[in-house]
Order: structure tokens, then C-alpha cells, then sequence
């Protein structure tokens, strides 16, 4: 028996509908395939951001388009966050929209901060009236920044002074992050 042998069919494809999600060596794939012409490759790959797809996981997706928020996914970096998995133009993608931070955006005063995978951003940015840009960089002069010290960043506009920070020529440095006038983050 082939290891690219098809398993147990989980359900019908949530993209084609016209094939069945079936368990293959690089994850749940759809199964339809007619000719080159007539086929389809949607597929849930068996790991995402370093957690592994169970079929309870790919059920989900299939049944609803979109997983429960999970807590345990890693960036290439290592750093956990929180997201769910959901299909967005026939592609599974994270929706990191779940993730927020205690605190409300600093520049627009209504907006709610949401987590990404790259950058700590408004909610407003999407509102045509508010058009909020506000954005902490998750990685600011070779230093992660965390949650708690993104949120500490909304309330106070600044934080205490935090080591770890590296000039261009890889130096260490120590500073504080500072909201100014403009609404950028900079670090003093």
C-alpha cells in the first residue's frame, strides 16, 4: 500500500464542492481532479505556524471555514500568539483579528489593538471615516516587543526603560519607547 494512498474522507470540499477532503501525505486535500483543466487543489497542510492539524482541526475548517482561536502558534521567531485558521480565497490563512491588547488605540481613541503577526495594529484602519494607521512594530531595533509592553505603550504612551535593543552595527542599547506627536513609535 502507497503511502500517498487516500484514507478516511473527511467531508465535501468547502472550495469545489465537487470532491471529497481526504488524508494525504502533505496534509486534507481535495480529492477532485477530472483532467489538468477541470481539478482542484485546495489543501490544509498537516502544520501551520508549528502546530500540528488534527482531522477534529480540518473538520472545522471544512465544516465552518474557520477553527476555533488557538493560543498555540509559534512565529519563525518563536514567539506564541493567538489566532484562528480560516479560509480566505480558497487558501487556509491565520485571522489574527482574535488577539487584542488591553488597551484602546492611542491615536484615534476608539480603536481596539489587535494583534498580527507582524505588528500590534488598529481596528479602525478599515473605518473610511477614521482611516486609523496607528501601528506598533512587533520587532523594533532587534527586540521583540511583548504584549504587555505594547499595551503599557497605548496607556502611558511610553515605557519604562527596556534593554535588549541593538543599533544598526549590532551594539546593545537600552531605551524606552515613546509615542510622539505623530502617533509614531519611537525609541528615546
Amino acid at each position: 500500500m502507497s503511502e500517498t494512498t487516500e484514507t478516511a474522507v473527511l467531508g465535501k470540499c468547502p472550495i469545489c464542492e465537487n470532491g471529497q477532503i481526504v488524508k494525504k501525505d502533505a496534509g486534507y486535500s481535495c480529492n477532485h481532479f477530472v483532467s489538468m483543466e477541470d481539478k482542484c487543489d485546495f489543501i490544509i497542510y498537516n502544520k501551520y505556524f508549528d502546530k500540528e492539524i488534527t482531522p477534529e482541526i480540518a473538520l472545522q475548517l471544512i465544516e465552518k471555514k474557520e477553527t476555533e482561536v488557538f493560543s498555540d502558534f509559534h512565529t519563525k521567531a518563536g514567539e506564541q500568539f493567538s489566532a484562528s485558521l480560516k479560509i480566505v480565497d480558497g487558501k487556509v490563512k491565520a485571522n489574527y483579528q482574535n488577539d487584542e491588547l488591553d488597551a484602546l488605540c492611542p491615536k484615534c481613541g476608539t480603536g481596539h489593538i489587535y494583534v498580527s503577526k507582524m505588528a500590534y495594529n488598529c481596528s479602525n484602519y478599515k473605518n473610511p471615516e477614521l482611516n486609523c494607521n496607528f501601528t506598533i512594530w512587533k520587532e523594533t531595533s532587534g527586540r521583540l516587543i511583548s504584549k504587555e509592553e505594547a499595551s503599557q505603550l497605548c496607556k502611558e504612551k511610553e515605557t519604562p526603560i527596556l534593554s535588549g535593543f541593538k543599533k544598526k552595527d549590532g551594539t546593545p542599547i537600552e531605551g524606552k519607547l515613546v509615542i510622539g506627536e505623530d502617533f509614531k513609535v519611537k525609541l528615546v
